[in-house]
Parts: C-alpha cells; sequence; structure tokens
C-alpha cells in the first residue's frame, strides 16, 4: 500500500471521535429505515396490477439518482455539494484504493456509511412526496416513496459489502462479488471519475457508456455531451410506454391516468428530436429539413392529445411535417425519380379514402384528401430514394432505408388512425397508432447518422 494511503488512513482514524460507535452507526441506519419502510408501506391497501409497476419506474429513478450524485457531486467539485466531495473524493476515496480495497476495523465504517443524519433528511423529503402523491393515489405514493427508501438501504449496504475482507461469506455471494470487481476499478486514482458509478445494479453505467469490467480495453476521453444511442433509445422506449399506456386507461374510461399520456406523447417525440439534433451528419440540408419535420410533429401532437376540437390544427402541422420530409428527401434524389413508389403509395392511399369516402364528414373531406396525397408523396419519395441509393451502394443505403421504413410505418399509423376515428373504433388503438408512429418518427431521426452527403 502506497505510504501516503497509509498516512491518511492513520490521520482519519485520529480524527474520529472517541464516543463513536459504528455498531450504533449502522444499526440507527438499518432501524429508521425499516420503521420508515413500514410506515410507508402499512398505508397499502387492495393494490392493483398496473400500480405495482411504480416500483421497477422508482428502482430506475434510484438507480439514474445514485448514479447522477455519484459521479456528477461525488467527483466534481461543486459549491453546493462541497461536503458531500470532500467526504467521498477527499476522504473515501483516499482511504481505499485498488490495493487495499477492504475495511481493517470497525471503526472504518464511518468512511464507508453515509452520515446517520442524511437518511432522516432523505426520509423527510420522501415524506413530502409521498403526501403529495397520496393526494392522486395512496398505493402509488407509499409503493414509490418505499421503493426508493429501499434503494437507499440497498446502496449502503451494498457498498459496505463491497468493502468486506475477501474471505467473508457475503463476498463470496455471486452477485456481490462481481459489484466489488467493479468497484475496485473505480476506486483506481485515474479512472474514478471515468467509470461504474452504480454501487448495486451497473444499469446507468451500462446506458451511459461508463460500465468498465477487467477484460475489458480501456476507453479514454471518448465520452462527449450528446447522450448515448442505447440510453436514448431506452428513454425514448420508456415515453412511449407511457403515451400508449395512458391513452389505453383514457380510452379504457380510467381518466387520472391522462396525466401520464399528456407528458409523455411530446416527451416521446422530444428525445427523437434530441437524437436528431445531435446526430453527425456531413448533409446539414437533410438533417435541418428532418428537424423541421419533427418539431411539426410535436406540435402536431399536442394538437391531437388535448381535449379540444384541434383535429385541424393536427392535421395541419402533420401536413407541413410532411413536406420538410420531402424537401429533405429530395435533397440527393430526383423528385420522382423511381415511378412504381409512387403508382403504389398513391394507389394505396386513393384506396384508402374511397373506402373511408362515405363516414368522412363533409367538412373534412377535401383536408384529409390533400393530407393524404402529401403523405403518400413522403412515402414513395423515401421508398425511390432507398431503391436508388441501394442500386449505387454509395454509402448511404442504410440511411436510405431506415427513412423509406420510417415513411411506410408513417403511413401505417395514420392509415389505422383514420380507420378508428371515421370508420369504427379499432381494438387496442392506441398501442397499435402511436407503437407504429413513434417507430417512424425514431427511424427518419436516426436515418440522419449516416447521411453523407445532399
Amino acid at each position: 500500500m502506497p505510504q501516503d494511503t497509509q498516512a491518511f488512513r492513520m490521520r482519519y482514524r485520529a480524527g474520529i471521535h472517541p464516543r463513536y460507535s459504528p455498531w450504533l452507526h449502522g444499526g440507527f441506519v438499518l432501524a429508521y429505515g425499516a420503521l420508515c419502510l413500514f410506515l410507508f408501506w402499512r398505508t397499502l391497501h387492495r393494490v392493483e396490477p398496473l400500480e405495482w409497476l411504480t416500483v421497477p419506474l422508482a428502482l430506475v429513478l434510484f438507480n439514474w439518482t445514485e448514479y447522477f450524485a455519484h459521479k456528477h457531486l461525488g467527483h466534481y467539485k461543486h459549491r453546493l455539494a462541497a461536503m458531500f466531495y470532500k467526504r467521498h473524493t477527499g476522504d473515501h476515496h483516499s482511504f481505499f484504493v485498488e490495493e487495499r480495497m477492504r475495511y481493517e476495523s470497525a471503526q472504518d465504517w464511518r468512511v464507508i456509511l453515509f452520515p446517520a443524519w442524511l437518511i432522516v433528511f432523505y426520509s423527510v423529503g420522501l415524506f413530502v412526496v409521498w403526501w403529495l402523491l397520496a393526494q392522486i393515489n395512496g398505493n402509488v405514493a407509499a409503493l414509490f416513496c418505499g421503493t426508493m427508501l429501499a434503494g437507499y438501504l440497498s446502496y449502503e449496504i451494498f457498498h459496505a459489502c463491497e468493502h468486506l475482507p475477501e474471505t467473508h461469506p457475503l463476498a463470496r455471494l455471486p452477485w456481490i462479488s462481481h459489484m466489488r470487481r467493479l468497484h475496485r476499478i473505480h476506486h483506481r486514482r485515474d479512472l474514478m471519475q471515468m467509470y461504474n458509478f452504480n454501487i448495486v445494479f451497473p444499469l446507468m453505467d451500462w446506458l451511459y457508456g461508463t460500465l468498465h469490467g477487467e477484460s475489458e480495453p480501456l476507453r479514454r476521453g471518448s465520452s462527449n455531451s450528446s447522450p448515448r444511442p442505447r440510453l436514448l433509445a431506452c428513454l425514448t422506449l420508456a415515453a412511449a410506454a407511457g403515451a400508449i399506456l395512458g391513452a389505453l386507461l383514457m380510452n379504457a374510461g380510467d381518466t387520472p391516468w391522462r396525466w401520464l399520456h399528456w407528458i409523455c406523447k411530446p416527451l416521446a417525440t422530444l428525445l427523437i428530436l434530441r437524437l436528431a439534433w445531435t446526430a453527425q451528419t456531413a448533409a446539414p440540408r437533410y438533417r435541418s429539413w428532418m428537424l423541421r419535420g419533427i418539431v411539426l410533429s410535436l406540435a402536431g401532437d399536442v394538437f391531437l392529445m388535448l381535449p379540444l376540437n384541434l383535429f385541424m390544427a393536427g392535421l395541419g402541422s402533420f401536413l407541413l411535417a410532411h413536406l420538410c420530409f420531402i424537401a429533405a428527401l429530395s435533397g440527393d434524389t430526383r423528385f420522382g425519380a423511381r415511378p412504381l413508389p409512387w403508382v403504389a403509395c398513391v394507389g394505396y392511399g386513393a384506396l384508402n379514402v374511397w373506402l373511408l369516402w362515405p363516414t368522412l364528414p363533409s367538412a373534412l373531406r377535401v383536408p384529409v384528401l390533400i393530407y393524404v396525397l402529401v403523405l403518400a408523396t413522403m412515402g414513395a419519395q423515401a421508398l425511390a430514394r432507398a431503391w436508388m441509393h441501394g442500386a449505387t451502394d454509395d454509402g448511404l443505403r442504410s440511411s436510405a432505408r431506415r427513412a423509406a421504413t420510417g415513411g411506410l410505418l408513417f403511413m401505417l399509423s395514420d392509415t389505422l388512425l383514420a380507420w378508428d376515428r371515421f370508420h369504427a373504433p379499432l381494438p387496442l388503438s392506441a398501442l397499435w397508432i402511436l407503437a407504429s408512429y413513434y417507430a417512424a418518427m425514431w427511424m427518419l431521426a436516426s436515418s440522419i447518422r449516416e447521411t453523407r452527403r445532399a
């Protein structure tokens, strides 16, 4: 063990108050945490299956909170979190280094566990959240706050286990042994600001690309300010799932869940916009028109989502969005370059209009007809572009195919929406309409990444 580490340990132990009791410290945290869990969960009453979804959602939120606080507050100095930085980077990472991770006496628990007062402070905040959520749903409030507190306790327990002697029975448990190895890498002085910030389960490390095992090559300097694609994909999928779930519950008459749909529907499109905004491309014109189309689609989402008669505003927003998509798709492919996709897409649109014509309100017939023509044009141009680049294999084939897939999925989503709105309600209509819509938007946005010229 380096001499400076040994010297720091001696100084730190000498500064511990003589009356400090590690058993009282750890016992209070566990006992107080158990009491709070009891107070939260004793209010549960006939939990519905849907309400149980609060538990995994709260676990994901705690996992992100743990990651964010550990990485950005524990390893980077901020004025408002200076005490946390000093205790974590200054004390904990000076006391434990990669070559010496185990504690040597119970007194060393002081530099492993959070201060005993912190769980009290944390629980007060949770009780405030519980009271607010209980005004909407008491079971959700209890499950959410209880799970967040259980996350805190699991952090303390796992972190203590990651500094146990290697011969301890708990240290040999498979998952604890795995997390101990990751935590030891995190305690390397040259890596502690880069890798392995999760203590219990490395979900956010995986999503953010900061998970590093012993057998993996180091990826120094690879981080950037844009979100990792898999993180963005998971967040978009979660938001889309929330939008679909909220819509299904609204259609079933469970109006208190309307807020879930209102929050998640535009959020999913915003995340897709983020994907397009941060995409690296050599074709700024293509990216610019795609971004405009996604922004207009976001406006259409909001107009069609609100409980107001804004169908025409939503229809107009999406019509303008498709015109932007057409402009993007026509930048490197002549408009109407392949007649067959035009015949297929316009024919498909005409067939649907003909079948729905008797049930279309007279005031909407002309606007819908114009919209279908523009939508079919967008799909046809996307297919023609994929056809052209597929034949030449000029490096844009993958991008063009994703854009074409997005165009076809957009046509499918709007077809389902039209039949559900103007003909007869479809079973689980929100699932099929929104799932195909978000898939279409994701494919169109992801087509920017490999666009090399415009």
